[in-house]
């Protein structure tokens, strides 16, 4: 896993003399009103650089934002993960397929059948996506129920527009059987802004929310589960979260099998990785 390190300062809200300053440091993007920096691992001069900026700001008695308003210094942290970083983890949690636009919304018929919006996905015949869903063709379900992965079930899913002419075959919705307990790190949660305001806010029990993890300064907070808790729900390799994690529904966590699955078929997940905590 690779660090990038982004900063960021704009004129308005910040002293003169401190501002002038940071633009005689010759950061590596001057805008009209502000100025940007960024770093990543192995770059230890610049890393430096940063890091001072954040340093100044912090001791000028400026706080952190994650974009950098008016009066505040902008400061984030991306975790960029590589291959040998998802294969060194028991689990996976699934945020979707590589290349996919994702929508919030989600529409299902009387019986509960995910309804498949027009022109999505376009492949639909290896796997494809819908609303943060994972939908197969029937041919690709039959394969995968060869490989027996535990705690997979498949529902029936079908086209909001029956004239679709991808509306012919049958295709399946893939779910999970099992949910996994509350996450280890629940003290980081926070719920996305209810309308008129749209402002963050603490969480507070309600598990109906669809909520996200805030680990500042990083862009994404890491899901963590009690090992403890993981070996009392039994082995599985589909399991959807307790939490609506970034998105309205609950999403996927699959093993390490089933992505080695992904890999060897060529199935492009967005995945990030599950931590186990040893207690």
């Amino acid at each position: 896993m690779k660090l990038k390190k982004q900063f960021r300062i704009r004129e308005n809200g910040t002293s003169e003399v401190l501002y002038r300053f940071f633009r005689a440091l010759n950061s590596s993007t001057v805008g009209v009103d502000d100025i940007k920096y960024e770093a990543r691992t192995g770059e230890s001069f610049k890393l430096l650089k940063l890091d001072m900026l954040v340093a100044l700001c912090r001791g000028c008695g400026l706080k952190r934002s994650k974009f950098g308003d008016v009066g505040t210094y902008g400061f984030v942290v991306t975790r960029e993960y590589e291959e040998k970083d998802f294969v060194a983890c028991d689990y996976l949690c699934v945020l979707g397929l590589q290349g996919r636009n994702m929508k919030h919304e989600e529409k299902r018929d009387a019986l509960g059948r995910l309804l498949i919006g027009p022109g999505n996905p376009e492949r639909l015949e290896s796997f494809g996506q819908d609303n943060h869903r994972i939908v197969v063709s029937h041919q690709i379900r039959e394969m995968i129920k060869e490989k027996e992965l535990r705690g997979l079930t498949f529902q029936e899913a079908c086209f909001e527009e029956k004239n679709s002419k991808q509306s012919v075959g049958r295709y399946y919705e893939l779910r999970a059987s099992k949910t996994l307990p509350k996450l280890a790190n629940t003290r980081q949660l926070m719920c996305y802004g209810m309308e008129p305001t749209g402002k963050v806010e603490t969480f507070k029990g309600d598990y109906s929310r669809m909520v996200f993890i805030d680990d500042p300064p990083y862009a994404l907070g890491e899901i963590h589960y009690r090992r403890s808790n993981i070996e009392a729900l039994g082995n599985f390799d589909v399991a959807e979260t307790f939490e609506h994690l970034w998105i309205p529904q609950r999403s996927l966590v699959i093993s390490q099998r089933f992505y080695q699955f992904c890999l060897e078929n060529d199935i492009p997940l967005t995945v990030l990785p599950v931590r186990i905590d040893q207690v």
